[in-house]
């Protein structure tokens, strides 16, 4: 009876010769996996210790407070208010970081540890999908460098420290690449989660519907993409409808109804960074990424910048940094999309060398400039780190100490008073007190000053509003002198 069967070669059983090209494979999967994993690993370490860095090392903007007590106050069993007293406001723009945060709250982590944690995960997360995203069409190392270009983004995190700009950044970037590998439901999950995170995803949403209308199978696979986002962006609608009365956060009616609108440009994408090296360096890769990513899946890049940057032009919000940092990743993967595009085609040409030498060169200056910008902050915020608390977060603890738990605090951006104090404090911005608006818009500042009750008011000392047919006495002034704390005389 034969155990086996003689191979050609000789004596060497067939199934043994089988057995050792499984063991060749499976040593070259291993080799090929080690060969995969290093560009991922290698970025999250960049993206995660660049991000902490920064973040441990300075506050989160006053904005992001907003969202914390929004947080705290939902945990509590309070609900989204931002005064325990007054009726339920939208003011926090993002309901799904408003739920991520309350979520830590309920585990014992405080809203700006959970905040640093969600954004330290968005960043490295985002470089590594920015990989994904470009490394297919045009190799591993253009893919590298946009991935490190992206981890090391001061303004993404910079600009967006205790908000949800760097989680919308990176369900951006994945409904992208879910988008290129021709998934369709789950590209329209992500987009509406997008749009829970920031009403702007709903621009997110049309650009992945303009690309697969680009696509052959364009009905099937749009109708696809609107059942996945319906399930997100019906749970948001329904719930902001019944809760708020209104799906339009009112952050957004604020600084709509006190913005001025812009003069016709392209939004602040370029004419905000253009006196940066490292945009001019990028714009002749970006504009060879383009033209190689029309007629290609990658579209759907060029797609969401359009249709943002015209969203954002026409909207007549208000020109506020962390608006441009979404697009600034677009333009990351469009540069190296365009570098790894003309390195492709001078491949085999061997008379072009100096070409690819050059593109190469500026390549690495792309990333030697990222660097740079991104160690000269972490280096300044470590070494000149201030350990007493901001003009904001100090007054916010004088009234917490000084005032009746019935007074009422008009403030100057009231994120961080209303937090620290837990008093009720009126925005004088309205963006979480809607009742402020009708006199923001009739006579400014002054004009809220003089129709709001209030008990203390909390004021920049330049720009303070004060009107000059009242008196008012000051019973607080920052140590740098830019803020104090004012009540009426008359004491109205």
């Amino acid at each position: 009876m034969k155990l086996f069967r003689i191979g050609r070669r000789g004596g060497v059983p067939e199934n043994a010769r089988v057995s050792v090209l499984a063991c060749e494979r499976t040593g070259i999967e291993r080799v090929r996996l080690r060969s995969r994993a290093w560009p991922v690993l290698l970025i999250l370490v960049v993206a995660t210790g660049f991000a902490l860095s920064l973040l441990l090392s300075t506050e989160s903007y006053d904005d992001a407070y907003i969202a914390y007590r929004y947080a705290e106050h939902w945990a509590g069993g309070i609900g989204l208010r931002w005064n325990p007293e007054d009726p339920p406001v939208y003011g926090a723009s993002s309901l799904l970081h408003c739920l991520l945060l309350s979520a830590g709250k309920l585990v014992g982590l405080e809203p700006r540890t959970t905040s640093i944690g969600i954004q330290t995960l968005s960043h490295a997360c985002m470089s590594v999908l920015v990989l994904l995203f470009v490394a297919p069409p045009v190799g591993r190392w253009a893919g590298l460098c946009a991935g490190i270009l992206t981890a090391l983004s001061l303004p993404n995190v910079a600009q967006g420290r205790g908000l949800e700009i760097e989680l919308y950044t990176a369900l951006t970037v994945l409904a992208m690449l879910l988008v290129v590998k021709g998934r369709p439901f789950a590209a329209g999950v992500v987009s509406g989660l997008a749009v829970m995170t920031r009403l702007d995803g709903m621009v997110l949403l049309a650009a992945v519907l303009a690309s697969w209308m680009c696509d052959e199978k364009r009905w099937s696979r749009a109708a696809r993409s609107i059942g996945g986002a319906a399930i997100p962006v019906g749970i948001w609608l329904i719930g902001t409808m019944v809760y708020f009365g209104s799906p339009l956060p009112q952050s957004m009616l604020a600084k709509l109804a006190s913005s001025y609108p812009p003069p016709f440009r392209i939004y602040g994408l370029f004419d905000h960074w253009a006196g940066q090296p490292i945009i001019a360096t990028c714009l002749p890769f970006v504009l060879v990424g383009v033209g190689s990513s029309v007629f290609r899946k990658e579209r759907i890049v060029v797609l969401w910048l359009v249709l943002y940057l015209c969203a954002y032009r026409f909207s007549g919000m208000p020109c506020y940094g962390w608006y441009y940092t979404p697009p600034m990743i677009g333009v990351y993967a469009l540069a190296f999309l365009g570098a790894g595009h003309l390195l492709r085609l001078t491949r085999d040409a061997q008379q072009q060398r100096h070409v690819r030498f050059g593109i190469i060169l500026s390549a690495l200056a792309l990333l030697g400039m990222a660097a740079k910008g991104a160690a000269g902050p972490v280096r300044a915020t470590w070494a000149n780190r201030d350990p007493r608390p901001s003009a904001h977060l100090a007054a916010g603890q004088w009234l917490k100490e000084n005032a009746e738990r019935t007074d009422r605090i008009l403030a100057f951006e009231v994120g961080k008073i209303g937090y620290v104090s837990g008093l009720q404090v009126i925005d004088m911005f309205g963006l979480v007190s809607p009742e402020i608006l009708p006199h923001l818009v009739a006579g400014g500042w002054t004009e809220v000053i003089r129709r709001t009750p209030f008990d203390y008011a909390f004021l920049h000392i330049e720009h303070n509003g004060l009107p000059s047919d009242q008196e008012f006495r000051e019973v607080w002034v920052s140590e740098d002198g830019q803020y104090h704390i004012v009540v009426r005389s008359d004491g109205m």
